[in-house]
């Protein structure tokens, strides 16, 4: 995982949070990776200490409530910037509203002076008015994107919000329609978990190995990569781990 490409724009419940690679299968009994970037030529595998892990799962119900948390938030910081918004005096906006009122009837025919007026008068607000139309856009706005994480919550039993939140875009304030799977090529968000590590050991031990390999299309490299797949000892390098 890498800060470039797959840490999340959002942080969830105040930490930091990470995409994991697309999950494309198992190698040698490992989930098999395919890193984010421009290159889909590449491979990787995370090499761990057994049954422990160095990142853990944001659960659905801790992503669903942070993403809320973060569009209220923005919410209220819209509506406050409009509530500070200035009003202009009555007597400025009166001469305004009069000033517009001619531009409006300038060069009307004679017959269609009193529908312009009306149409005029129809479309006209006052700073206040254009501030609560504001406002109430706002709420209209945000209330749409806050939607679809309540109404997902509502649908999902509490074992169901337990699980690991996994997704298919990382862009989900306007687009989120819920959550996938990795057999459908979701990722699953994750935090990294500190506790995996023991910082008793020294830095230059290893405590996890993530192995990554890449390849072109001319025949020496995919020669090289089908000797590597076939042939390369992974056992080998668990051994090293905390060594």
């Amino acid at each position: 995982m890498t800060h470039q490409y797959d840490e999340l724009a959002d942080k969830i419940d105040g930490s930091v949070a990470f995409l994991l690679p697309k999950k494309i299968g198992e190698w040698k009994g490992f989930p098999l990776y395919q890193p984010s970037g421009n290159n889909t030529k590449n491979k990787a595998i995370l090499i761990t200490r057994d049954g422990q892990l160095p990142y853990k799962p944001v659960s659905r119900l801790q992503f669903l409530n942070s993403m809320k948390q973060k569009l209220a938030a923005s919410k209220k910081a819209q509506i406050d910037i409009n509530n500070k918004m200035p009003e202009r005096t009555e007597a400025e906006q009166e001469a305004a509203k009069q000033k517009g009122l001619e531009n409006a009837l300038t060069g009307a025919p004679p017959g269609r002076i009193e529908e312009r007026k009306a149409s005029f008068m129809k479309r006209y607000r006052t700073d206040h008015q254009r501030k609560e139309d504001n406002i109430q856009q706002t709420e209209n706005y945000f209330n749409g994107l806050i939607k679809p994480y309540d109404d997902i919550r509502k649908n999902l039993t509490q074992n169901e919000l337990n699980e690991p939140a996994i997704v298919d875009r990382a862009d989900w304030t306007s687009s989120f329609k819920g959550f996938t799977t990795e057999e459908k090529g979701g990722r699953m968000i994750v935090f990294i978990n500190k506790d995996y590590f023991n910082l008793k050991l020294p830095r230059y031990v290893p405590q996890f190995i993530a192995l990554y390999w890449e390849w072109d299309t001319n025949s020496p490299a995919m020669n090289f990569k089908k000797q590597l797949e076939g042939n390369f000892s992974v056992d080998k390098l668990k051994a090293m781990i905390d060594k």
